[in-house]
């Protein structure tokens, strides 16, 4: 599975819990069942393996290798949508965010997670092509610098933030509670309208993916370098690039929760042959139309074109009679 987690905090640098009090335990949760619920409901319907989980068929050809204790199905009901579960996929991911945000008592870095296409599995006789209304263009994704490397192409960021202080008074937890419902369903049905999602379609379409969707965690003030970034145009002349959307945003006890999504207009790549097989298949076109023209019609070709000029030719006058 293409998943990077080196730029995600890791256990050693949480800082301290400060005292806990036992009236903060409702509103806790509350941001921190947000937290898990905002990435499962962006990663289910951007990578085939938990779309297929959820849906209780998995492929053979999959990106992420689960153990069986990950595969077994666990409905995540909170905020009245459920979601297949699994602690042990995002246990890791979500620490550092599920900690800080409702444990220290200060706000934590935004949390972003990015979704790109990996190429690393594009078989060597296969090439990738980009298609808009009028245009397909084959697309470079290998590294000049290191043989073999290719370039993942950053197809969307999401980044959710809990900002402080909140409200004065803070905002009653049923309240909180009613506006995360109408704030999933809305992000539920958005990330099934971005084009990301038709490229996930596709790719669970096919038997052999050669195509991947990976994700990442993310800090803030980090770049992959190597990576085709989110604003880069990979056609000529290309334009709005990108696009965002923000969220409305959602006032806790805690803080108020933000979410942020900003994505490549155009994802609609595809898999096409090397430009070697296609010059191969393409080799007769520059032949002269009649090289291959069978014998036997040809001669009686060359037979209706004799005579023809012949008729020609005594149709037409060898001298002039002039009367004196």
């Amino acid at each position: 599975m293409p998943h990077d987690m080196r730029r995600t905090p890791s256990q050693a640098s949480l800082p301290p819990a400060p005292p806990y009090y036992p009236r903060q335990s409702k509103a806790d949760q509350i941001v921190q069942n947000f937290y898990t619920k905002v990435a499962q409901i962006i990663t289910q319907a951007r990578l085939i393996q938990y779309d297929s989980l959820s849906s209780g068929n998995i492929p053979l050809n999959t990106n992420l290798t689960l153990n069986p204790r990950q595969a077994s199905k666990r409905p995540n009901k909170w905020f009245n949508l459920e979601i297949w579960d699994s602690d042990d996929v995002y246990k890791e991911d979500l620490k550092y965010w599920r900690h800080t945000a409702t444990s220290t008592g200060l706000p934590p870095d935004p949390m972003t997670i990015e979704f790109f296409l990996d190429t690393s599995e594009l078989p060597k006789n296969k090439i990738l092509v980009i298609t808009d209304e009028i245009r397909r263009r084959k697309v470079d994704v290998h590294d000049s610098n290191e043989d073999g490397k290719t370039k993942n192409i950053l197809l969307e960021s999401w980044q959710l933030t809990l900002s402080h202080p909140s409200t004065d008074p803070p905002p009653d937890l049923p309240v909180v509670y009613k506006k995360s419902i109408a704030f999933f369903r809305s992000l539920y049905a958005y990330v099934r309208l971005l084009p990301a999602f038709r490229l996930f379609k596709r790719i669970k379409a096919k038997l052999n993916h050669d195509l991947k969707i990976g994700y990442r965690f993310v800090l803030p003030n980090t770049d992959y370098i190597d990576d085709i970034g989110i604003d880069v145009p990979i056609i000529e002349g290309e334009t709005n690039v990108s696009s965002q959307f923000t969220f409305g945003p959602i006032d806790t006890p805690l803080g108020s929760l933000s979410l942020k999504a900003k994505y490549r207009t155009n994802c609609e790549f595809y898999i096409d042959e090397s430009e070697e097989e296609m010059i191969s298949a393409n080799f007769m076109v520059d032949f002269d139309e009649q090289f291959f023209t069978p014998t036997v019609v040809k001669y009686y070709q060359e037979q209706e074109q004799r005579k023809q000029k012949e008729e020609r030719r005594k149709s037409v006058p060898t001298r002039m009679n002039v009367c004196l």
